[in-house]
């Protein structure tokens, strides 16, 4: 499941104007598209860096050498530990001491079955609002005991198949498919 960040695809409409704003309209400066190949950034150790890698190989690792201009994925647990390593390192990306990489979004990977609590509902939200988007993939049992699945469920499929495209195109290995 993707969420869009409603705070960077909102656009202002006539009198939409916070107080204060200026009268007359701000230059608007255009950033080129980032091009070039998309990385998952592991927050920490156990993300599922190495997963997503096998099922989705237009997707690359990028360990810990990010250069300026890299479109990184960050990718973390749903547990509180895996959330804050993943606070910490947007909060590098947008700090000026890291290089100019473009994050394109943010998969949070469910560390256990079920619902998550209230505390780590409310941090994924937030997080969610430091990026364009965000991917919920959900706990797979199988997963635990392969580490490099022949099997994929629909909403993980779903999400590959959005970071393919986000990617360029290139095809995903998930052939064989689980409902």
């Amino acid at each position: 499941m993707t969420h869009i960040n409603p705070w960077l695809a909102h656009q202002a409409e006539d009198g939409d104007a916070p107080d204060g704003a200026p009268d007359e309209p701000m230059p608007v400066v255009v950033a080129p598209e980032p091009r070039g190949p998309l990385y998952f950034a592991g927050a920490h150790g156990g993300a599922g860096v190495s997963t997503l890698v096998h099922l989705a190989p237009a997707l690359r690792e990028v360990g810990l050498k990010i250069a300026a201009g890299d479109r990184l994925v960050v990718v973390c647990r749903s547990s509180a530990s895996g959330l804050q390593a993943a606070q910490r390192v947007l909060a590098y990306l947008a700090s000026p001491a890291s290089p100019a990489a473009h994050v394109e979004g943010l998969i949070v990977s469910a560390d256990a079955p079920g619902r998550k609590p209230r505390p780590l509902h409310d941090l994924t939200a937030l997080l969610s609002g430091a990026t364009p988007r965000t991917w919920l993939l959900p706990w797979v049992e199988d997963w635990r005991f392969d580490p490099y699945p022949v099997q994929v469920p629909r909403a993980v499929r779903a999400v590959l198949d959005e970071l393919t495209e986000l990617a360029g195109g290139f095809p995903s290995v998930h052939t064989n498919r689980k409902a």
